[in-house]
């Protein structure tokens, strides 16, 4: 099978002459597949892209993905197994994907981009106001695709003719040619901002497994029950970092998704404490957040930030469970979710501050009970000394250890019990009706403290069959 396509896509309303010019990709794909003796399968694709947004010289791609599998039950030799093992597939796949969604800006990787940046006067006598320009995007010829590279390999099968289901699966992308800023470049070079190229690398690597066991015990009473978990974990293999950074800082090789901050030590007691501290930015005050010298030099400063959990706010561990069971007229029906291996900066909170474009915010119940105050010198107080600018509390807002909290959660996510009447069933449920987790600020499954809130709902329901 082969597909030829070309997209066109048009701006309305058209902002700018650039915005104006329609966007362009072609693509063409071939897909293939064979089947021998009800075994052995193989299948192969490709895709060969076209986009506007590089070169002449990059501007196409090729793309291949294959795949084989091999369902090992059905060879002769496994016959004798076929009273417990119904079914046993192995299977591999391998695919690339390229990708030139690189960013809004700048459309055209390989031109310069070009933008007003004030004016000034004329040194001429008698002279008028002329606008200044500048470049805010280099050219570059050399971008190219990035490129999603996966290689995965499974397992499926069921056991004693459907007793038990189960799929696993194990599988590593790289990502390459990942577009990004050069650190690297010396103020001597004259390059007023650090020019884009595909200068990264990224691996993620995981395991999925999802399982079934169902069986009817009779006509009146059978059951399934399921459940899945996937782990995944990302890291950097290449990144263009800064020469001086320290290394402690440094990202190759380490987790994509973990949180960088301070190290905090607690809350500043008095003047006294704060004057035999190294320096910190800022309005320093008693009950203010006291952060870890890393290099020793004597005052804090951004070299003094670190990995402070190498769990992000994407969990790494994800999973599901429940079941179905039917009793002669009753059924009922339970699934739990929850996630693992996550972490929440609990920081930004900040209420009472006044200003323009700042909103205003709720004073969390565990702020109002237990923050740092003349009246609560709590060194271990749960939030920091308040205050009403940003200027005022700058010191407390930066990621820190001390605002990290553990962010995993299990969830009560549907349970339905239901009974069967002449001509229908009556049912009650409920979803989102528990939840346990050591955080408990607010819901853990939330992106912040002021996204809205999953709702908690009790139905009582009646189906009717005519």
């Amino acid at each position: 099978i082969g597909v030829f396509q070309m997209m066109e896509k048009k701006n309305d309303p058209v902002q700018s002459v650039l915005n104006g010019q329609p966007q362009r990709n072609m693509t063409f794909s071939m897909r293939g597949t064979y089947g021998f003796k009800d075994r052995y399968f193989i299948e192969g694709n490709f895709g060969y892209n076209g986009s506007e947004r590089f070169a002449d010289g990059e501007r196409w791609g090729f793309f291949p993905a294959g795949g084989v599998s091999w369902i090992v039950s059905n060879e002769p030799f496994m016959q004798k197994a076929s009273n417990w093992l119904s079914y046993l597939k192995v299977r591999a796949s391998y695919r690339q994907v390229g990708n030139d969604a690189i960013g809004n800006e700048p459309r055209f990787a390989y031109l310069p981009s070009l933008g007003k940046r004030g004016s000034y006067r004329d040194p001429e006598p008698y002279g008028g106001m002329l606008e200044q320009y500048h470049v805010y995007y280099y050219a570059n010829d050399n971008i190219k695709w990035e490129i999603a590279e996966t290689v995965n390999f499974g397992l499926e099968g069921r056991l004693y003719n459907g007793l038990v289901e189960f799929n696993l699966d194990a599988f590593q992308e790289i990502r390459h040619n990942v577009l990004g800023y050069r650190q690297t470049i010396p103020s001597v070079a004259g390059v007023e901002y650090a020019p884009l190229d595909n200068i990264g690398k990224g691996r993620t690597r995981g395991i999925e497994f999802s399982g079934k066991v169902q069986h009817a015990f009779n006509n009146n009473f059978w059951m399934i029950l399921n459940g899945n978990i996937t782990y995944s974990r990302s890291s950097y293999l290449e990144i263009d970092e800064a020469v001086n950074k320290p290394e402690y800082q440094r990202m190759k090789g380490q987790e994509s998704s973990q949180a960088i901050g301070y190290i905090a030590e607690g809350l500043f007691r008095d003047q006294a404490e704060i004057d035999n501290s190294p320096t910190q930015g800022g309005n320093v005050m008693p009950g203010d957040i006291r952060y870890r010298d890393l290099n020793g030099d004597g005052k804090i400063t951004e070299d003094d930030q670190c990995m402070i959990s190498k769990y992000g706010s994407v969990p790494r561990l994800q999973y599901g469970f429940g079941g179905t069971v039917n009793y002669k007229k009753f059924d009922f029906g339970i699934f739990f979710s929850g996630s693992a291996l996550r972490s929440i900066l609990i920081n930004g909170l900040d209420p009472f501050l006044e200003g323009n474009r700042i909103p205003n915010k709720n004073v969390l119940k565990f702020i109002a009970d237990n923050h740092w105050s003349v009246d609560n010198p709590n060194p271990n107080a749960e939030y920091p000394r308040l205050g009403l600018t940003t200027g005022d509390i700058g010191n407390n807002t930066v990621n820190s250890t001390y605002w990290l909290r553990n962010g995993s959660f299990l969830r009560l996510k549907n349970l339905e019990i239901g009974y069967k009447i002449p001509y229908g069933r009556i049912y009650v449920s409920g979803a989102n009706l528990l939840r346990f987790s050591p955080f408990d600020l607010w819901d853990p499954e939330l992106s912040s403290w002021n996204s809205y809130p999953l709702q908690r709902t009790v139905n009582v329901g009646l189906q009717l069959n005519f």
